[in-house]
């Protein structure tokens, strides 16, 4: 316990401790009250919005229905004044039509009214001026001259003044609301649309939802008129009252009407002009919060004043190691121990500083591990090679985010004019990385391959390589695409990687190349040819891809086939020797004297099946001599690298970064042929170099630790120690003691 006491750390630790626990229950305790109260409001404000937007809703759509109905009565040829009034059949084919056209829409009565004609021609049959009058009766500060004023003059979506309504006369005296509409053609004004909306599904609109009692909710119409209310204390003055403040201040949180405070929640409809406010008082929301909040805010202040009575204890289990560190930096040394009370904290800084610098280099190499992964799993998706059904991959996917959200995936290849060093390819990387796109090197021909999740829409895919262009203006060479087909399915996408390799080596004027636009028939002949197929194939071949070299082949046998029932024979022949003939530039690529027999075989069939089966082989072999001349290429580079690893691998300096630049490659393709080739990651296999030499060097000679520490190319000796004794089962010491 004195070592608690004289320590400076511990009482540092106690006081942050303490500080942490309290302090936060002391300063923002009124700030938990506040948020507290905001984030109610918020919510509170975001379902009354959300109400009132239901209630804007469901009346817009049930006024946008009546002005389709409207405008398809104007285009029904069946459905003109001239049939209206021709009082013959004519007219009752026209009202069909109209209850037709009206009878989704649920209204209580739909006319169309001609203009300057004595008539009202509804879905129940045609009524005189006169008749109507009598079977409907005026309600509000309106006359019939303002009716029909209205009426002759229409407006889209105008509606009855504010309180006057439409009344069924005799028994029934529900108040209906009228909705107009003009009943026009492109170049001739027919009448009006006369719709009849009954208000009481305005009143249970309104009082349909659920919201809490005392907030007050109007309808009102362009000029600020109550429409409909659901709550009527207020009145329309404090109505135009609010609507003035909202015309100062758009953004208005509160206003205060009749000493109280209201939140007011406001919108209008873009389709009729009406506007929707609601009124909530600000005490409701008080009152909640007291009733809800404050009693989580009473019992996490119980649980805080609790746990500050454990902070000493927790405090001094927690100081334990940090002591076993100071033991451990202090030795046995009486002086060391009696000085290091007030220079612990430095002394552990110290300790620290100099282990971080001294992994530095280390730190360096995980990271860039970790992108190379990145690079080497993005790259097996887009050759098709990654098992994504293993839960593994799918959480690799996440760590090294990789985000695959589809619903199509396309690949699209990125070639440079000039050709690009190590460190530019590199930089391409990087910049297109932090720009968000899911980038790899190609492995083919120093291209860039591009993974795009995409709806399918070449318009969008071009607005991302616009993108890129912009963002890659700095290199100041041209850059030409090429897309790839999409795919739903991710095992397709080497199917889309052929293809974009395709589009970016078909010559184009334009710097976008789709590969759903290419033809294989450059020669301009009027020969059908199956053109997508027999790009793929030829692709296929280049790239060394068997599987793919297999699927186009497959798909060019059936597109021959169907070809075969469509055209004469002639014409056949003309396509498969087409189809021969540009295989010849892949063949001068490789051995053409020894692929000559073959190629003659090839145009001696008898049927589309044995040209098929005789063209299937010869690609394969084809693909496989491909393979083998790339295969013993990369072998020989390869092998350079690895004699230079191994006579450099004892300088601290080495990295995988510096070996890429010094063959011409990034890191991570380096990072990709060393696991394709060895099986192992590069900073795996330096390691085991090293470790192996630094076993030797314990066995055959005297030297120092911390001299073959240094000898082999490590810079920190306890990292050294852990790794040795992991790979060997021992510590270093006991190692040499054993004379193993």
């Amino acid at each position: 316990m004195r070592l608690f006491k004289r320590s400076s750390m511990f009482k540092s630790y106690l006081a942050y401790n303490l500080v942490l626990v309290l302090l936060p229950v002391i300063i923002f305790a009124p700030l938990f009250f506040t948020n507290a109260h905001a984030q109610l409001q918020s919510e509170i404000l975001t379902i009354r919005r959300f109400t009132l937007e239901q209630v804007r809703k469901n009346i817009d759509d049930r006024f946008s229905g009546f002005g389709s109905m409207a405008l398809y009565a104007s285009l029904d040829p069946d459905l003109t004044p001239y049939q209206l009034k021709s009082g013959d059949y004519s007219t009752i084919t026209a009202l069909r039509h109209l209850r037709l056209h009206s009878s989704p829409l649920n209204f209580e009565e739909i006319f169309l009214y001609i203009h300057r004609h004595d008539m009202f021609y509804g879905t129940t049959g045609s009524l005189s001026t006169e008749f109507f009058e009598q079977l409907y009766t005026l309600r509000g500060g309106w006359s019939w001259a303002d009716f029909y004023q209205m009426i002759n003059q229409p407006h889209s979506y105008a509606t009855s003044p504010a309180g006057c309504y439409l009344s069924g006369a005799g028994v029934r005296t529900d108040s209906f609301l009228v909705l107009l509409y003009p009943w026009t053609n492109s170049s001739l004004a027919y009448g009006t649309a006369i719709g009849l909306i009954n208000v009481s599904f305005f009143e249970s609109l309104i009082s349909g939802f659920h919201t809490d009692r005392d907030s007050a909710l109007y309808v009102l119409d362009q000029q600020g008129q109550i429409l409909f209310a659901r709550e009527q204390e207020l009145g329309q003055g404090a109505v135009d009252h609010v609507l003035t403040q909202l015309a100062q201040t758009p953004d208005l949180e509160s206003v205060k009407i009749n000493r109280t405070t209201y939140l007011p929640v406001y919108l209008s409809s873009q389709l009729t002009g009406w506007q929707y406010l609601m009124l909530v008082p600000g005490s409701s929301i008080t009152g909640i919060l007291i009733s809800e909040k404050m009693l989580l805010l009473f019992g996490l202040l119980i649980i805080v004043f609790c746990f500050a009575g454990l902070g000493i204890a927790i405090a001094m289990r927690y100081y334990r190691p940090i002591r076993k560190l100071g033991d451990i930096l202090w030795g046995s040394d009486p002086a060391r121990r009696t000085d290091a009370p007030g220079k612990e904290m430095q002394l552990i800084q110290d300790q620290i500083s100099e282990i971080v610098h001294n992994n530095q280099s280390l730190r360096s190499e995980l990271d860039e591990n970790k992108e190379h992964v990145r690079q080497s799993l993005l790259y097996q998706i887009i050759c098709g090679t990654a098992d994504l059904d293993d839960a593994t991959d799918r959480g690799k996917l996440d760590q090294l985010g990789i985000s695959l959200i589809g619903p199509y995936y396309c690949v699209v290849i990125l070639r440079f004019a000039n050709k690009l060093q190590a460190k530019q390819r590199s930089l391409v990387l990087q910049i297109l990385q932090q720009s968000g796109f899911l980038i790899v090197e190609a492995l083919y021909k120093d291209y860039f391959a591009i993974l795009m999740n995409t709806p399918l829409d070449q318009q969008l895919i071009r607005q991302d390589l616009a993108l890129i262009t912009q963002t890659l203006a700095d290199f100041k060479t041209d850059l030409a695409f090429g897309v790839g087909l999409g795919y739903s399915d991710l095992a397709d996408l080497r199917q889309s990687f052929i293809e974009a390799v395709a589009a970016v080596e078909c010559p184009a004027d334009k710097p976008v190349t789709f590969f759903d636009a290419l033809t294989a028939d450059p020669a301009g002949s009027k020969i059908l040819l199956p053109s997508k197929a027999q790009i793929r194939l030829l692709e296929a071949i280049r790239q060394g891809n068997i599987q793919a070299v297999q699927s186009a082949a497959d798909d060019l046998a059936g597109l021959l086939n169907t070809l075969h029932t469509q055209v004469d024979q002639i014409r056949l022949h003309f396509t498969i020797s087409g189809i021969v003939q540009q295989l010849l530039p892949v063949v001068g690529d490789t051995a053409p004297e020894t692929m000559a027999e073959a190629v003659n075989q090839l145009i001696y069939y008898t049927g589309i099946d044995d040209f098929m089966t005789k063209l299937t082989h010869f690609c394969l072999q084809l693909t496989a001599d491909i393979n083998r001349t790339r295969q013993r290429n990369q072998n020989q580079l390869f092998d350079q690298i690895l004699a230079y690893i191994d006579a450099h691998y004892t300088e601290q300096e080495l990295s995988l970064t510096g070996i890429a630049d010094l063959y011409d490659m990034t890191g991570s393709t380096l990072s990709r042929l060393f696991s394709e080739s060895t099986g192992m990651r590069f900073i795996d296999y330096l390691s085991d170099k090293r470790l192996h030499k630094a076993r030797e060097l314990l066995r055959q000679t005297d030297l120092g630790i911390r001299e073959i520490v240094a000898l082999v190319g490590y810079i920190d000796v306890s990292s050294f120690t852990r790794k040795f004794t992991s790979e060997f089962g021992q510590s270093p010491g006991r190692f040499r003691k054993q004379g193993s």
